[in-house]
């Protein structure tokens, strides 16, 4: 019997990448659409046994010739706040997939993207209007697209956000201070962060375990920590000193903190939104730990602070 193929997406991404072992190990074939074939990224794809397929999410002639003869799709195009471009891109996809037979769709979408409209101050004008519609319709059409099986996945926050690129501009006084800066004065508070392997997990496992996960949207985290705990633990796991600060929004806004912590916060605290942990640990996957993952990452946590 021939391996069934699965369209993977952002293959050479956090995600992504960690799912291509997971499918391989399970026996599918992958096809990876790529902007360029050529990166180390995407190279190491190759040696991996994945099939390579130059293109982009505005290219359907590209996503046509990687969706020929699959099983299944992931679908996930790169986030923008500017404009509704992730829509049309992973609508693209969704459509292209699903035309040339695919029967499994799984799209990884964010935390809690079904209910925006609850965001304080949520319309047009809010700075991220067009991260979350772009979410949400997505999750809409891989869901009317006429799949056989369809999920779809919410992560919450990653933990590897706390380690570059992204650590520069979200937690920017972790590197400089070794500070994790946090606009609310509620030290207290509980966080929810996900192994970017728990994420990848949650998605390969639809494509072979379609009783489980068939019909499921689920938010998804690795463990709820207050960022006192989390300092903690980098601090144990690196051997260098690492603080948390909690300050006012204002306070934040002056020392260089971006806005999305912020946003976070305020959706935390004025929807009272909570992953139902009980629904994550009912599916058949093993989740990591925040401890599992800085030891997993150890000399990247060193060599940043350092």
């Amino acid at each position: 019997m021939s391996k069934k193929t699965i369209l993977l997406t952002t293959a050479t991404g956090t995600v992504g990448a960690r799912m291509v072992t997971l499918l391989l190990d399970q026996g599918f074939h992958i096809n990876a659409l790529v902007r360029n074939t050529d990166s180390e990224a995407a190279q190491k794809l190759k040696v991996q046994g994945v099939t390579l397929f130059k293109g982009d999410f505005n290219d359907i002639p590209s996503i046509e010739a990687a969706a020929q003869g699959i099983f299944g799709v992931f679908v996930n195009a790169v986030s923008t706040m500017i404009n509704m471009d992730e829509h049309t891109h992973n609508n693209n996809v969704i459509t292209t997939a699903r035309k040339a037979g695919a029967k499994v769709g799984v799209y990884m979408s964010v935390v809690s993207a079904d209910h925006k409209d609850e965001f304080p101050r949520y319309g047009p004008e809010h700075p991220s209007y067009n991260y979350w519609e772009a979410k949400y319709r997505s999750e809409k059409d891989l869901q009317e697209a006429g799949f056989d099986h369809w999920t779809i996945i919410r992560p919450a926050v990653f933990l590897s956000n706390f380690l570059p690129p992204l650590g520069d501009i979200l937690f920017p006084h972790l590197k400089k201070e070794h500070t994790l800066l946090w606009p609310s004065l509620k030290s207290e508070n509980l966080f929810p962060l996900v192994d970017p392997l728990d994420i990848a997990k949650f998605c390969a496992a639809p494509f072979w375990d379609t009783d489980s996960f068939s019909g499921q949207s689920i938010d998804l985290t690795t463990e709820y920590v207050t960022f006192t705990d989390l300092a903690d633990k980098i601090t144990q796991i690196t051997g260098i000193s690492v603080k948390a600060e909690f300050v006012t929004p204002k306070a934040a806004a002056a020392r260089g903190l971006p806005e999305r912590p912020n946003e976070w916060e305020e959706w935390k605290e004025q929807t009272n939104f909570k992953i139902d942990m009980d629904h994550v640990k009912s599916f058949p996957v093993k989740l990591s730990s925040v401890d599992e993952f800085l030891e997993k990452h150890k000399d990247e946590f060193i060599k940043y602070l350092s």
